[in-house]
């Protein structure tokens, strides 16, 4: 663990705050701690994949991406919620 040098403060809702305890607790360090790790590891995962959408869609692609059925399902999804909007506006 790195040396503490600022005093940050941020809010957390209900759930982040839950979760974050819980991995303090799990990994027996403090709730800084697991920040820190958490931003190393989002840092780490953007310098992987970019920040680019390109990039972005990309790596979902090559991570699987949607298979065709879930895809339909969607599509169907969005046509149908589309499909109450008023286009005369």
């Amino acid at each position: 663990m790195s040396a503490l040098t600022l005093r940050v403060t941020f809010a957390l809702d209900e759930v982040t705050l839950g979760r974050l305890r819980r991995l303090a607790s799990s990994w027996a360090v403090s709730e800084s701690e697991v920040v820190q790790r958490a931003v190393e590891l989002a840092e780490m995962e953007v310098d992987k994949v970019g920040t680019a959408p390109i990039d972005r869609l990309r790596a979902y692609h090559v991570a699987g991406g949607l298979d065709s059925g879930k895809a339909r399902s969607w599509i169907a999804e969005v046509t149908e919620a589309r499909s109450g909007l008023d286009t005369k506006a």
